[in-house]
């Protein structure tokens, strides 16, 4: 079909429709890739029909129509010519989309050496083997659980995807499926944890439970660690600076806070920045910077925001922090999120911890 070059761009469906028409229309996508039960959804159809893509549809139930292929009939197909597939590690492989809470969103830009790299920092900083069977409960359009399940795939593990979080269905599927990895939203683990099955649940084959994107209550984490697992970890990363950045290790350091970010993964550095560029010490705030092979190619088509985020030679990701004495970095606030009050600087994560 043309597009053995092409780079993966991964589509959030939950996003109203002038937000997908944005992200097809920004990425100038050649075809789209999308599930039969969601080519049902009229506002989806109509806008794909009306761009007038390439549409490959995936799924028993759809038959083929004018303007449509069927996936199955076309990865049966020959191509008629080998393709030449060779690609550079610098290359394009993917587009990412920021969720756009402050306006229209971005495209990231990853390479094959950003992405592969990051799948393999993946797999070597939670031990995944082909013995584990790992859970995909999250949105395959976020970077974070994009990274788990590929990265568990490269080493020849189990995947168990959930189309949506289910409570009951998670604590059966973790008992049935001997599940060994469970990652998950801090929420998640709260619902798993209140909910009356969890009782009659056997969670031995768990070896890791691994949380993001919200700090985790203290005193939930000491729950988990005591019902469910005891190796609970806490992954970090962004959509421009590939997952994992760090890892925080609960268990190793239980007196700590939810909001401790641990240490950098092989490969990557980290530190607090102020705002001249000068690299900052333990007890030191400002902003945490990283760099690393995991680190993006830019923002497409916005050459600007990209100098913006790498100034310095660092990749800047917007979140204040500070590294402790033991060197593990402290999330204090998204950099737009502080709050000031009579002079100071006040973290709206702390007092979030402090209600909890």
């Amino acid at each position: 079909v043309g597009i053995a070059h092409g780079a993966l761009v991964a589509l959030n469906v939950q996003l109203d429709a002038a937000s997908i028409e944005h992200v097809l229309s920004h990425a100038e996508a050649s075809a789209v890739f999308i599930d039969a039960a969601l080519f049902e959804v009229a506002a989806l159809r109509t806008l794909v029909e009306r761009l007038g893509l390439l549409t490959v549809v995936i799924g028993a139930q759809h038959h083929a129509t004018a303007g449509t292929l069927h996936f199955d009939a076309l990865a049966s197909r020959p191509p008629a010519q080998p393709l030449a597939t060779a690609r550079g590690d610098d290359d394009l492989a993917l587009i990412m989309y920021t969720s756009g809470t402050t306006g229209k969103q971005k495209g990231v830009m990853h390479s094959h050496r950003s992405v592969h790299g990051a799948l393999l920092s993946c797999a070597q900083s939670f031990e995944a083997t082909e013995r584990d069977v790992v859970v995909s409960v999250l949105p395959l359009f976020h970077c974070a659980q994009h990274a788990i399940s590929t990265g568990a795939l490269m080493v020849g593990a189990t995947l168990w995807l959930a189309n949506g979080f289910d409570p009951v269905a998670m604590l059966a599927a973790i008992e049935r499926e001997r599940i060994t990895w469970l990652s998950c939203l801090p929420m998640m683990f709260d619902a798993l944890m209140k909910h009356p099955q969890r009782q009659q649940t056997d969670f031995s084959s768990l070896r890791l439970c691994m949380y993001g994107l919200a700090p985790m209550p203290k005193n939930l984490l000491a729950d988990i660690r005591r019902d469910m697992c005891p190796d609970v970890r806490l992954g970090t990363g962004q959509t421009e600076m590939y997952p994992p950045t760090m890892v925080y290790r609960a268990s190793d350091h239980p007196d700590k806070d939810g909001n401790c970010w641990g240490a950098s993964v092989a490969g990557v550095e980290t530190a607090a920045m102020d705002d001249d560029g000068r690299l900052l010490g333990p007890g030191q705030v400002g902003e945490i910077v990283h760099r690393g092979p995991n680190v993006f190619l830019g923002y497409l088509k916005d050459p600007e925001a990209t100098a913006a985020a790498r100034r310095f030679g660092w990749h800047h990701t917007g979140d204040i922090g500070m590294l402790d004495a033991d060197g593990h970095m402290l999330f204090l606030d998204r950099k737009k999120d502080m709050i000031k009050t009579g002079g100071e600087n006040v973290s709206s994560v702390k007092l979030e911890a402090v209600l909890l």
